[in-house]
């Protein structure tokens, strides 16, 4: 018979945890909603500069007047994102008033975004509890997730790359619980949304078939290719040259002016007082015109490549863990936004989920890392953008170089913990299912 004392002294159990988990996920939603108003009234008030600029949605709502007009988006007009990207594009008509005014679309637009918002909460904070880690990691997760609004500025509110992040979250949140074939449908969704999801194929696939078997690799790369093609293939029939376009576009674009490589170039003009650097505008971003930016984007392709690559060597490499796998598709995206030829400011929206359910070590290093990555972003853009790009204030270069240079270092240090696995810190995953 257990008496009183003895069952204060047993450890809690794990329900506890888990309404602890979901108290703070509640508190994190609210925390989230605040900062998002807080935002769109600093915005408001010339914080951020012009707020016609700093919200500026007018690209997305020239594609829905396009579509309300009967337009057929790659037929009929240019439409620049994948598939999956008319739905946070059109989702806001139906709040947006009759007729659609500017103001009326992007205050809809950003109530969209606001929910997308939340339901990523959603499944990040699921994916920590379910990974079961301490609680001083799922308060860094909350906070971050919580008060990014704010730190990143107006950006999650003008973009819709919240989108592409809820099914990357979603994908995440599938493995670590089992739901593989759902995972599968997740991250097609999220390639159709945005492409740079495809990234973590490679290192999914290698996760199924060293823990379970090659069967269920190919179950899910088959799921995942099917999801793809159903998205694509409408349009396609309809305008294939325009649905290849949008996307392939990420791949066929030149050295942007906030890519690691640009920054590094602008640095070394503003000290060696180098020959000019020549910008141009097209792919609707302003981009380095030349030889030499054509060979340093060149140049970071094939690094990024490498790291890729390495990435997913070291990961088969060890052992199949979940905590490696965190780890492995952080690692990842990371990569990909830290050496990409193209670096605009809402890709930091994408790291967020897959940094912040990383477990930690000693102290949570990747999520302090972009935490300053996203606070540097959020000081320099918009108000202070044209001043990098156009005049290169040496302030704003620095600033942008900084980042970039933090965002290296995030990307040097989850793949080198790839290369020391923690046996003792996985927990089992789950059946195939």
């Amino acid at each position: 018979m257990t008496s009183v004392a003895d069952e204060a002294s047993d450890p809690e159990p794990v329900e506890s945890d888990e309404v602890w988990t979901a108290r703070v996920g509640a508190l994190s939603i609210i925390v989230f909603s605040v900062t998002w108003v807080v935002v769109g009234f600093l915005a408001a008030q010339y914080l951020y500069g012009s707020p016609g600029r700093a919200l500026q949605v007018d690209l997305y709502r020239a594609y829905a007047d396009n579509v309300l007009a009967g337009q057929i988006p790659y037929r009929d007009f240019a439409f620049e994102y994948p598939p999956l990207a008319l739905v946070p594009i059109l989702g806001p008509l139906p709040f947006a008033g009759s007729p659609v005014t500017e103001e009326g679309y992007r205050v809809a637009f950003q109530l969209f975004m606001a929910g997308v918002g939340m339901v990523t909460m959603i499944f990040v904070l699921r994916t920590v509890a379910a990974l079961r880690l301490g609680r001083r990691e799922v308060i860094a997760a909350a906070l971050l997730v919580a008060s990014s609004p704010l730190l990143l500025g107006p950006l999650m509110q003008a973009r819709y790359d919240l989108w592409p992040a809820l099914f990357t979250a979603a994908t995440m949140w599938c493995f670590v619980t089992g739901r593989y074939r759902v995972g599968a449908i997740a991250l097609g969704l999220a390639v159709l949304a945005k492409v740079y999801p495809i990234v973590l194929a490679p290192i999914l696939v290698a996760y199924l078939w060293r823990k379970f078997d090659l069967r269920t690799a190919i179950q899910f790369g088959l799921i995942v290719t099917t999801t793809v093609f159903v998205g694509v293939a409408p349009f396609y029939a309809l305008a294939p040259d325009g649905i290849v376009g949008s996307m392939t576009r990420a791949f066929t674009r030149p050295l942007q002016v906030e890519a690691i490589g640009a920054s590094v170039m602008y640095a070394f003009n503003l000290v060696t007082h180098a020959p000019p650097i020549y910008l141009i505008h097209t792919f609707d971003s302003y981009n380095l015109w030349g030889d030499l930016p054509e060979q340093v984007a060149t140049v970071q392709t094939v690094v990024l490549a490498i790291v890729l690559l390495v990435t997913v060597i070291l990961f088969v490499r060890g052992s199949m863990t979940l905590e490696r796998l965190m780890v492995a598709t952080a690692a990842a995206i990371t990569a990909y936004v830290a050496l990409g030829k193209v670096f605009s400011p809402q890709y930091l929206i994408w790291l967020i989920a897959p940094i912040v359910i990383v477990p930690s070590r000693r102290w949570p290093v990747h999520v302090i890392g972009i935490a300053v990555a996203i606070l540097l972003t959020g000081w320099y853009y918009p108000r202070w953008y044209v001043d990098y790009y156009v005049t290169r204030e040496p302030l704003w270069v620095a600033v942008v170089l900084g980042r970039n240079l933090v965002l290296i270092a995030l990307t040097l240090y989850l793949v080198a913990r790839l290369h020391e696995p923690r046996e003792d810190a996985d927990t089992t995953a789950p059946a195939a299912g």
